[in-house]
């Protein structure tokens, strides 16, 4: 077991920094489809249902419960913590959204511009911090990629009263950082919880929380 990896307070790698850490494996790739297939899934017929509610009794509701639709981001790249997971994640999850929404191939555009998002943050710790502030910080980061990269000039919100500009980004904000970034962590160590995640570095933070 000399391989097993140690993590420091608040959950950030004492790795060498010499190991090969960011090396990906074909089990890498794998577990990042398991996660992020069934989350473009629910996505489409769970969280859609949920956000056409909220949305019916308050447009602003609506902006908070977008959080959700960039999980798939926080998720991979919390499990699976190398360079890139949390781009593939949003791309995988957007592929099987695509044909099963009306949006059509937008979503491989905000799949990719929120994937950016969470990776700028988990870049800046050099994949290195694995904190709650720092996968919240992620989920705001993907909504406001997601926000000045499509929704701002698409829809037109630049064209509101700046207190309701101003109220719409900030439920965006959190939105991101709790149903995204929270909620996405969450199904994370639930999973590990279990077991299925044994492999991966996110066993070694329960191991050491425990």
């Amino acid at each position: 077991m000399s391989d097993v990896r140690t993590y420091g307070p608040e959950g950030e790698s004492n790795e060498p920094r010499a190991a090969a850490t960011n090396r990906w494996t074909t089990r890498d790739v794998v577990v990042s489809a398991a996660l992020a297939v069934p989350l473009g899934l629910i996505w489409v017929y769970v969280w859609g249902l949920v956000w056409t509610t909220g949305r019916a009794i308050s447009p602003e509701l609506g902006f908070l419960l977008d959080g959700f639709y960039i999980a798939g981001g926080v998720l991979v790249g919390y499990v699976v913590r190398k360079p890139g997971a949390a781009l593939l994640g949003e791309m995988i999850a957007a592929l099987v959204e695509l044909p099963l929404t009306p949006f059509g191939a937008v979503v491989l555009w905000l799949g990719l511009v929120q994937g950016l998002g969470v990776e700028a943050v988990f870049a800046e710790t050099r994949y290195r911090n694995w904190s709650l502030p720092i996968v919240m910080l992620a989920g705001l980061f993907d909504a406001l990629f997601g926000w000045f990269g499509y929704d701002y000039w698409i829809y037109g919100y630049f064209q509101l009263a700046v207190g309701v500009q101003i109220l719409r980004f900030v439920l965006k904000l959190i939105g991101g950082a709790v149903f995204g970034g929270l909620l996405g962590k969450l199904i994370a160590d639930g999973l590990a919880a279990t077991g299925v995640l044994n492999n991966f570095a996110i066993a070694c933070d329960r191991v050491r929380e425990i």
